[in-house]
């Protein structure tokens, strides 16, 4: 999904609200990545941190103020290790992860 608008419109807002609500996108993850500038500054962030640490993240394993490629690839492999296991398991519900990116749309290496 991709949800473009200017600046101060509501987009983070908007994106954890999404996140959170149970009838929308709230039961649909288990691990969640955060890519945002923002991200150890805007409050918005703060319901969804919390709800990482009660689903047994670290947010700050989880949340990324500038963009660090690799180490967003590394959680995903860690992740897809996790979910591989799950399935070598015969495991009939698995988790899924979100990956959020938020205000780099003016960055050319992202």
């Amino acid at each position: 999904m991709i949800m473009l608008a200017p600046t101060a419109s509501g987009k983070t807002t908007w994106i954890t609200s999404l996140l959170l609500d149970d009838s929308k996108y709230g039961k649909c993850w288990t691990k969640l990545i955060v890519a945002t500038p923002s991200a150890d500054i805007d409050s918005a962030w703060d319901p969804v941190k919390k709800e990482l640490k009660r689903r047994g993240y670290d947010p700050d394993e989880c949340f990324f103020s500038t963009w660090n490629e690799q180490a967003i690839g590394e959680q995903l492999d860690e992740f897809r290790r996790k979910v591989q296991d799950l399935k070598d398991k015969s495991k009939e519900t698995l988790p899924s992860c979100i990956v959020v990116v938020d205000d780099f749309s003016d960055s050319p290496s992202v």
